[in-house]
């Protein structure tokens, strides 16, 4: 329901069928896409990130990662809170689903009321320090990068900013981003309270597969 400036699809290096689909439905969507296909894995999704920051020229990036789902709807209304470009992100309540797509948790406001019963319970826009505090401080309460929006230009100063710690993260380097961002003087976050954002989670995935030292070491320097 929003109109999309531009769309960027990258594939770092997939061993599976990922190109050929990507092809596919590029070509059926009748739409102009700039694909970019690395020839060896990153092995970081945060390295991909960059790269799509490197080359989008819209005012707003929507980072839609693989195999997450969304409402029609969800562009339009976070990007709704960009009115102003001290608005360094704002993002949406998510709901999760499983690898087979069965619901198993219809929105992430119950683990956020753990931290505060009135954290994240309705729409709002915080002072960027005051989120930092309120809502990253002890875990990241950002669920999943694909509810987010972010403003391009406080996204590549928090990429700049912290590129050189970034490259060692595998699970919390968006973590990281947010906390970066908020430190911007007289940023903004926003949040659209309804789950826009449809979380796939695998029981294989990145945060299985970390060994248990180094996730927690993301942790405590994210943290710190």
């Amino acid at each position: 329901t929003y109109p999309i400036f531009e769309t960027i699809v990258i594939d770092d290096a997939s061993k599976d069928e990922s190109r050929s689909v990507i092809d596919r439905v590029v070509a059926a969507s009748r739409r102009e896409v700039t694909k970019l296909y690395s020839a060896t894995n990153s092995g970081s999704v945060y390295a991909q990130w960059a790269r799509a920051a490197e080359i989008a020229s819209g005012e707003l990036l929507w980072i839609a990662e693989a195999d997450d789902l969304a409402a029609q709807t969800l562009v339009e209304r976070v990007a709704a809170l960009h009115e102003g470009a001290d608005m360094a992100f704002a993002f949406c309540d998510s709901r999760a689903i499983d690898e087979n797509g069965w619901q198993i948790m219809d929105s992430y406001k119950p683990y956020a009321a753990v931290e505060s019963k009135d954290l994240l319970q309705k729409d709002e826009v915080f002072d960027a320090l005051d989120f930092a505090r309120r809502v990253i401080a002890t875990k990241n309460l950002i669920l999943n990068g694909s509810a987010v929006v972010w403003n391009l230009q406080a996204f590549r100063a928090a990429l700049s900013a912290v590129s050189a710690t970034l490259k060692g993260y595998r699970l919390a380097g968006d973590w990281l981003l947010y906390a970066q961002a908020c430190r911007a003087p007289g940023a903004r976050v926003g949040y659209v309270s309804d789950p826009l954002n449809v979380h796939r989670r695998h029981q294989v995935s990145v945060t299985g597969s970390i060994d248990a030292a180094a996730h927690l070491s993301e942790i405590k320097n994210a943290q710190a």
